[in-house]
Order: C-alpha cells, then sequence, then structure tokens
C-alpha cells in the first residue's frame, strides 16, 4: 500500500487477481485503506467521533453484506471458506442490524429523497 506521499507502508500484501472481480476488489482495497487512515486521523479535527463511528458502522454493515453474497455464489462451488477475522471481530464491536444491512445494500428512492 501507499500513503498519499506514495511511500509504502510496512503493513503490504501482495494480491493476485486472476479475475475481474477481484481486481476490482483491490482497486477498492486502496481506496478504502487511505479513506479510513483519514478518518481515523481526523478524528477532533476535523470531525467527531460519532460521524466517524456512523461511516464505519456503515461500512462494516455493507462488509457484511458483501461476504453474504460472497457465501451466497459459493453455495455453487461448495469451497471451505471461512468469514474474515477482521470482519468477526468488527461486526462484533458493532450493532450489524439486517435492517442496516439492507437500507445501505438496497437503498429505496422516494420521490427523490432517500428513506
Amino acid at each position: 500500500m501507499f500513503d498519499q506521499k506514495g511511500q509504502t507502508s510496512g503493513n503490504t500484501k501482495t494480491v493476485f487477481c486472476n479475475t475481474q472481480e477481484t481486481y476490482l476488489m483491490y482497486e477498492m482495497c486502496v481506496i478504502t485503506d487511505l479513506i479510513m487512515k483519514n478518518l481515523r486521523n481526523g478524528v477532533f479535527i476535523k470531525f467527531t467521533p460519532e460521524q466517524m463511528q456512523e461511516k464505519i458502522n456503515e461500512f462494516v454493515a455493507a462488509s457484511n453484506g458483501l461476504y453474504n453474497a460472497i457465501d451466497s455464489m459459493n453455495s455453487l462451488t461448495k469451497l471451505k471458506l471461512r468469514k474474515p477475522r477482521q470482519l468477526e471481530k468488527m461486526s462484533k464491536n458493532l450493532k450489524i442490524t439486517e435492517s442496516l444491512v439492507k437500507k445501505i445494500l438496497f437503498p429505496t428512492v422516494n420521490n427523490g429523497n432517500e428513506e
């Protein structure tokens, strides 16, 4: 991973992308890393902890939804998978409800206003 100055961090991994879908996930990972780093560094300066926590809650709910979609696709391949450890840890620390996951993944639009 590279920081805003183009320097590599000490926490790097090599990722092999064999499909368009995994390359998409890699690109999203890079963006997410940069945003989360800035969110965490901006606490108390740019925005409140409550604002940050709300966005992290949304991210974890969306991540759970994505994992559920991946797990559903895996019902065809029958590969032995485990839920990512970090997702399990983050989910335990947050109150993730099915309604929050649905709200984030399937927002409804009514008269131009999101519900």
